[in-house]
């Protein structure tokens, strides 16, 4: 199965502002959350604290090389 990955436009134009390999290091470790985009196996992503005054929201965090981070709310629906 494959995920929708929605980018905010602010992140997309840091983005496009990257030299060509840390914008392809990114792209490629947004492909990898296409496939699998919640913790636990391949790759460092972990269940961080759910933002104040909703507990039931679920928030990751992965880490992309040392110089990046992609913070990720959970859309599934129940």
């Amino acid at each position: 199965m494959r995920y929708d990955l929605a980018i905010r436009r602010k992140s997309s134009e840091f983005l496009n502002k990257l030299d060509d390999k840390s914008r392809r290091i990114v792209r490629a470790r947004r492909a990898t959350l296409q496939e699998d985009p919640f913790p636990g196996k391949g790759g460092d992503k972990e269940l961080i604290k759910a933002p104040k005054g909703r507990p039931e929201e679920k928030v990751y965090r992965l880490h992309i090389e040392r110089s990046f981070i992609s913070i990720l709310p959970d859309q599934r629906r129940n």
